[in-house]
C-alpha cells in the first residue's frame, strides 16, 4: 500500500493491524509506505534524511527505479501494489512502482484516485482518457457514493462543490445500498471570522472544541482532529490544548518528525494539516478555512473541501460533529446553507432521522 503523504500510510497500516486481527492472518504480510520513505529503502538511503524539493524527490524515485530495473540486486517484488490517493502522485511515480510487482498473471495494481481531493495540482496524469503509457486499458471504475460521510452531509458538501470548486469536480453522493440510518443528526456550526488576527481565530477553535466535548452526548477526545492550513496558526492553537497529538511546527524537520509519530490509535485529540490529514477520517472535527497568514483564496476554498469530506458517520448512528471557523469574505454566506436542515427529498435515506435540533 503506498501513499504520498507520511500520515497516511500511518491509517492504511493501522486499519491493516485491524482486518488482519480480524481474519486471522499476519499484518507483516502488507508494506504501508510513503513513496519517498519506500524509494529511500530502494536505494538504501537513510530513513532521517528528508527530500525537501520536488526535483530532488525525482531524483530518488529515478534512482530507486534503476535499483528496480537491475536484476543483480534481487529486490523484492510484490504480489500487489495498491496505491491511495492516487492524484497526489505523477506518472512516472506510477511507472517505477509497476517494476516493483511480480511479472505473472497472478500479480496486479490498484489506483484509487478522486480529482475533487487535488490539492497538489497533479491530477493531469489521472485526468487523461487513455492513460497512455500506464499500463491500463479502458475507462475508469467509478465508485459512486460515500459511504463514509454521514448521509445528511452528503448534500451540504455537493452543494459546496458546485459553488466553489473547478468545473469537473465530482460532489458526493449517498449510494443506493447506504442504509442512510441515523439516529441523530449531524452537529454542524459555521463561524465567520474574516479580517480576524490568528489569537481570535484560535479562541474560537478552542471555545468550540470546549462545546462539543462538554455536551450532553459529547464524542471521545480522541476522535475528535482540528484541521488548519497553517503551522503557525497549529501551534497558537495547540498552546490552548497541551495534550493534543500535532504534527505542527516552525521546521520542515521538525515537522516529519512529527508526522512519523502521528498515530490513528493515539488516546488524545488530533491536530493537524489537511494535507497531512488527507484520506484520515473523523467523528468530530473543527476546521480553520483559509488562514490570517496566508491569502491563498482559490487553494483554501479546495483544502476546505477536503477537510468537510473527513467527517465520518458514526456505526453506533450516534451525531457526528462539524465546526467551520471559516477566515474566507467570500464564503460567508454559505453559513446557512451549512447550518440548514437536510430533508429526506435531497437524501431519501435520512427517512426516520430526527429532526435537526435549532441551536
Amino acid at each position: 500500500m503506498v501513499s504520498f503523504n507520511i500520515t497516511l500510510a500511518h491509517y492504511i497500516q493501522d486499519l491493516v493491524h485491524r482486518h488482519a486481527r480480524e481474519i486471522g492472518t499476519d499484518h507483516r504480510r502488507v508494506d504501508c509506505i510513503h513513496i519517498h520513505g519506500f524509494c529511500k529503502k530502494v536505494v538504501g538511503k537513510h530513513d532521517g534524511e528528508e527530500v525537501d524539493a520536488e526535483d530532488a524527490g525525482d531524483v530518488l524515485i529515478a534512482a530507486a527505479r534503476l535499483a528496480y530495473q537491475d536484476p543483480g540486486l534481487r529486490l523484492k517484488k510484490y504480489d500487489a501494489v495498491l496505491v491511495d490517493e492516487g492524484q497526489d502522485f505523477k506518472q512516472e511515480w506510477w511507472r517505477f512502482l509497476r517494476d516493483c510487482v511480480r511479472k505473472d498473471n497472478s500479480s496486479e495494481m490498484v489506483l484509487a484516485a478522486d480529482i475533487a481531493q487535488d490539492i497538489y495540482e497533479r491530477k493531469s496524469w489521472v485526468d487523461e482518457p487513455s492513460m497512455t503509457g500506464c499500463g491500463f486499458s479502458g475507462p475508469w471504475s467509478n465508485l459512486e457514493g460515500s459511504y463514509r460521510l454521514p448521509v445528511d452531509l452528503s448534500p451540504i458538501l455537493a452543494e459546496f462543490v458546485s459553488k466553489y470548486l473547478p468545473q469537473g469536480a465530482e460532489p458526493p453522493t449517498v449510494p443506493r445500498d447506504h442504509s442512510g440510518v441515523a439516529a441523530e443528526p449531524t452537529m454542524r456550526r459555521w463561524h465567520n471570522l474574516a479580517g480576524e488576527s490568528g489569537s481570535v481565530v484560535a479562541n474560537a477553535v478552542e471555545e468550540e472544541v470546549r462545546r462539543i466535548l462538554s455536551g450532553e452526548l459529547p464524542p471521545n477526545p480522541a476522535d475528535l482532529a482540528i484541521l488548519v492550513n497553517d503551522h503557525r496558526l497549529g501551534l497558537a492553537i495547540a498552546e490552548k490544548f497541551p495534550d493534543m497529538e500535532h504534527i505542527f511546527a516552525l521546521t520542515q524537520e521538525e515537522q516529519r518528525k512529527r508526522k512519523i509519530r502521528f498515530w490513528p490509535g493515539v488516546a488524545n485529540m488530533k491536530g493537524c494539516t489537511v494535507h497531512s490529514f488527507k484520506g484520515w477520517e473523523a467523528r468530530a472535527l473543527v476546521i480553520v478555512i483559509g488562514s490570517p497568514f496566508t491569502k491563498r483564496a482559490a487553494a483554501a476554498r479546495n483544502l476546505a473541501y477536503v477537510a468537510l469530506s473527513r467527517v465520518k458517520g458514526d456505526p453506533m448512528h450516534r451525531a457526528a460533529f462539524v465546526t467551520v471557523v471559516n477566515t474566507l469574505p467570500e464564503l460567508n454566506d454559505f453559513k446557512p446553507r451549512f447550518e440548514r436542515e437536510v430533508t429526506t427529498a435531497e437524501a431519501p435515506g435520512l427517512a426516520g432521522q430526527r429532526p435537526l435540533p435549532i441551536n
